[in-house]
């Protein structure tokens, strides 16, 4: 079974339309159903802090540490993504990056657009296009959803395939 490791936003942007649960909730419905059929699945907010260690150092012994075998990215629409962001710039300056887990990016339908084998990240608000060599570079499996329930579909396939 896999060790993944789910990163993604936490909260909404200010002043969009939300949904009653926020993206950490749905993370943590994600982690369930990933755990429901055998997997590990570890979040970040949910492991503790060793004393004096900032949230980089963190993130990269956490990959070491835990030896992730899948990285499982959620991103969903109208989510502050900053700190999401800056796992990705983490990942891309990470010096051994060709022995880094692979990145499974569960996105919704209207952040990327995919034309054979080039993506763009299509909202352009967020500078998300800088993030696309990083993604490119790591060979990202894309997979896309427009529903909750389309959510969960993907990840029960996703879990079946890890």
């Amino acid at each position: 079974m896999a060790i993944i490791f789910l990163l993604g936003p936490s909260v909404w942007k200010a002043g969009k339309k939300k949904p009653t649960y926020s993206p950490m909730e749905m993370r943590r419905q994600i982690a369930e159903l990933f755990r429901e059929t055998g997997h590990k699945v570890i979040l970040m907010e949910d492991e503790p802090d060793i004393t004096g260690e900032d949230l980089p150092n963190k993130f990269y012994r956490l990959l070491r540490d835990k030896a992730v075998t899948d990285v499982v990215v959620y991103w969903p629409p109208r989510a502050e993504m900053q700190t999401t962001h800056a796992e990705f710039v983490l990942w891309g300056a990470c010096p051994n990056i060709s022995q880094l887990p692979p990145i499974q990016l569960l996105h919704h339908a209207s952040i990327f657009s995919v034309k054979g084998e080039v993506f763009s990240i299509n909202n352009r608000e967020d500078r998300n296009r800088y993030l696309t060599s990083i993604l490119a570079r790591q060979g990202v499996c894309l997979v896309e959803w427009e529903s909750d329930e389309d959510l969960k579909e993907q990840v029960c396939l996703l879990s079946a395939e890890l």
